[in-house]
């Protein structure tokens, strides 16, 4: 049985994944077109670009106002640009059309696993019909397992392929709480389980969609997270605690929030071995603030974008906000929450927002510097205060403060090649890498537009990919000098560095030097083929055979040119005067008739037209005593069984189309992405069926907060094909210029000395040498 999970916020559905791989998304995958309007209440979300309208997301009809969707769908979309479409099953028909006013995605929403849901609201009323309607809310839990549920949606049908043109509809079976989390313990009880047959699933394109079952909508969700069903890590010196410390009585009701009976509170237990979204520290001192987080950084549980709640116990009456609020910020903690007692007896709490200057209306500014000693702050890091209320804060502590950046700094560093110059420490500007890497050019201009962010582009020297640790660019992101490196990596060589959602999927390909030109000789073999000409030289020597012992005087010299006579369509001088020699020379006369008629009709072409001769096309090929060097690096190498060809690997070449040039005993095998400027160059044969596929990302240094946005934003590009678009952009030169060389094939050449050498090769002569 497989078992797949699916994110619900709310009552949608937000994705669902194999429960090995946490991070590979999917489409509907093994369902069946839907009958026509059987899901009234199924929207399709289009939005124009470059490529021109194209479905991203699906979603359900709440009301003739509101739509339900994922929030990973609409966090980086611009809903001016985007239409829902109802009341039809084809992605081809525009059917009941509807312009969006606005989203709203939800404000715990951090991660594509967890709060993704998002209302969207459209400019006029929906107008309902027989094929248009809401969908019925739940009115039970639906905890249970093997209940009934459908999915329906757009998604492909197949891995990487394109979405279909009808409505698709999957029968899955609910899997409840319990048991799907003995099978996936990331999960929540704000999660919805299912499984399917093997096969079969959802993927993406599929986003927002309904998950159904008995005609409901299934699960809802509470908004504010100090209400949700999590682990809280409480962390003290072993004095202070919550119930004993007097400096804290007036946080009684914070402490009682905290304290829900939802909540499992795990007192300084450094040994957990998994991530803790809720922090509550209880802090004495900023030093004493400091060595706790440094105590606990490199921990199996520690995360960077959990709630961290930090209470005063010292008697400093919050003038340490500061200095508590920017020490947090040096370990990139992005929500931190300050509570402490003022000297006026009053509860306070501090915050910050690192980006901008942005926060709810309940927070008022309490400090903003435009300049702060830290190698990773922007231009402003301000300050918020509010007076502590007993009544609901949700409202205004729960907010992303990455959700509007203004302008703030990203540190991008990308690798120079052989062929670029590049200055240590020179801020370039995205133009520059267009012609290095166009692909990566056009990611990071969704980048900056989407987070509205500030690019400084550095580069640096290549990762071989040799060593234990990163090297050459790779180093500026260990060290933090930089926050997101572009250049294409498999996951298998990121060292300890963290990885981004996946950038592109392509195809890994064999890479060989060009063999030349066939010769006549090589073009008759593959015009007639192996068998034909064995069987040909069969005859031959039978025809020998039979003239040497007709002949009377067993001329050998006679029966020799009796056959060259056969083979170059002359008349035979032996003798037909018995009925055997008879009927054995009417067969090689008919056979030799056919022979000569297509050789004939065919020679001007085996002489004259050119001919590219073929590298190797499987890994089979590669087993050929001429390749004795095979490049390539460890995570094709898995792919590769054969030890004939495994005893040829030289391991660590990801770009090894270099090893290549003037080098006819070596091949490279990797992803096309390295091969086609130096195959377009030296016109490298590349194998036309790929032996593998292959998954890049991008690499960033450790806790780097923004991550969360960019994962989102390239799974935004993934989902809706542009991703996949660009590769096949950044491939499509070397594909034009292969279809210009295999046209050049068919042009012709005039006939030299060297073309009729075939003709003394096949007479065992060695022909006449043309003078240069």
């Amino acid at each position: 049985m497989m078992f797949n999970f699916i994110f619900l916020s709310f009552v949608i559905v937000t994705g669902i994944i194999n429960i090995s791989d946490a991070r590979n998304i999917g489409r509907i995958i093994g369902g069946s077109d839907a009958p026509e309007h059987k899901y009234p209440y199924q929207v399709s979300f289009r939005s124009q670009s470059f490529l021109g309208d194209f479905h991203f997301c699906s979603g359900s009809i709440l009301n003739e106002h509101w739509l339900l969707s994922a929030g990973h769908c609409f966090e980086s979309t611009d809903v001016s640009d985007t239409t829902a479409v109802a009341g039809t099953n084809y992605l081809n028909e525009r059917g009941d059309e509807y312009a969006l006013a606005f989203a709203i995605v939800h404000e715990s929403y951090v991660n594509f696993f967890h709060d993704d849901i998002a209302l969207v609201r459209v400019v006029d009323k929906i107008r309902f019909n027989a094929h248009v309607s809401p969908i019925a809310l739940p009115t039970r839990d639906y905890d249970e397992d093997n209940y009934p549920a459908v999915f329906s949606g757009w998604g492909s049908t197949k891995l990487w392929g394109s979405s279909p043109n009808e409505l698709q509809e999957i029968q899955l079976k609910l899997v409840s709480y319990k048991n799907c989390k003995e099978h996936q313990t990331e999960i929540t009880s704000n999660h919805i389980c299912s499984y399917s047959r093997y096969g079969e699933g959802i993927c993406h394109g599929d986003s927002g969609g309904p998950l159904v079952a008995d005609g409901y909508q299934v699960k809802t969700l509470e908004l504010c997270y100090l209400n949700l069903n999590s682990e809280i890590l409480i962390i003290n010196d072993g004095n202070n605690d919550l119930s004993t410390n007097k400096s804290l009585w007036k946080l009684d009701s914070f402490a009682n929030i905290i304290y829900n009976n939802s909540s499992k509170i795990i007192m300084n237990n450094i040994k957990l071995r998994k991530k803790i979204n809720f922090f509550i520290i209880i802090a004495k001192s900023t030093i004493h603030f400091h060595e706790t987080l440094e105590k606990f950084k490199y921990s199996s549980w520690w995360n960077i974008m959990a709630k961290f709640i930090i209470l005063d116990s010292s008697d400093q009456h919050c003038t340490n906000a500061q200095d508590i609020l920017y020490t947090g910020w040096k370990f990139n903690i992005v929500t931190l929450l300050f509570f402490c007692i003022n000297s006026r007896q009053i509860p306070m709490i501090y915050t910050y927002n690192p980006y901008t200057n942005r926060a709810p209306k309940a927070w008022k500014l309490s400090f903003q510097s435009s300049t702060v000693n830290h190698q990773h702050h922007n231009r402003g890091w301000t300050i918020y205060s509010q007076q502590y209320s007993t009544g609901n804060i949700c409202e205004s502590l729960n907010f992303d403060r990455t959700k509007y950046l203004d302008g703030s700094y990203i540190k991008i560093v990308t690798m120079c090649h052989t062929n670029c110059t590049w200055i240590p420490g020179k801020e370039y500007n995205e133009t520059v890498i267009e012609k290095l890497y166009p692909h990566d050019l056009r990611i990071i201009k969704s980048l900056k537009q989407s987070l509205n962010v500030t690019l400084k582009l550095y580069f640096g020297p290549n990762d071989s990919g040799e060593s234990v640790e990163p090297q050459g660019y790779l180093k500026h992101v260990q060290k933090g000098l930089s926050d997101l490196a572009i250049s294409w990596r498999p996951p298998s060589a990121t060292y300890n560095l963290t990885k981004s959602y996946p950038i592109a999927y392509s195809k890994i390909l064999i890479a060989t030097n060009n063999q030349g030109y066939c010769s006549p000789l090589e073009k008759i073999e593959k015009f007639y083929g192996v068998i034909t000409l064995i069987s040909m030289c069969i005859l031959l020597t039978l025809t020998f055979i039979v003239v040497l012992i007709s002949s009377k005087k067993f001329k050998y010299s006679f029966a020799i040119f009796e056959v060259i006579r056969l083979l170059i369509n002359a008349s035979l001088f032996s003798k037909m005067d018995t009925t055997s020699r008879r009927i054995f020379f009417s067969m090689i006369f008919l056979y030799f008739l056919i022979f000569h008629a297509t050789f004939q009709g065919h020679l001007a072409s085996f002489l004259t037209r050119i001919e590219y001769r073929k590298g190797a096309e499987t890994l089979e090929d590669l087993r050929d005593t001429k390749y004795r060097e095979i490049y390539t690096y460890p995570g094709v190498s898995d792919v590769i069984d054969d030890p004939v060809v495994k005893n040829k690997i030289i391991m660590g070449h990801i770009a090894c189309g270099n090893h290549l040039i003037n080098n006819e005993n070596a091949a490279c095998v990797t992803d096309i992405i390295f091969l086609t400027d130096l195959a377009m160059k030296y016109k490298f044969e590349l194998s036309k069926k790929n032996i593998g596929s292959s998954k890049y990302v991008y690499t960033s240094r450790d806790d780097w907060p923004l991550m969360y946005r960019v994962d989102k934003i390239l799974m935004w590009l993934e989902q809706s094909g542009l991703a996949e678009k660009w590769v096949e952009m950044f491939t499509e030169k070397y594909l034009k210029q292969r279809e210009i060389w295999e046209k050049s094939s068919k042009e012709f050449r005039p006939v030299s000395l060297t073309s009729l050498e075939f003709a003394f090769d096949i007479l065992g002569v060695d022909p006449p040498r043309t003078s240069h």
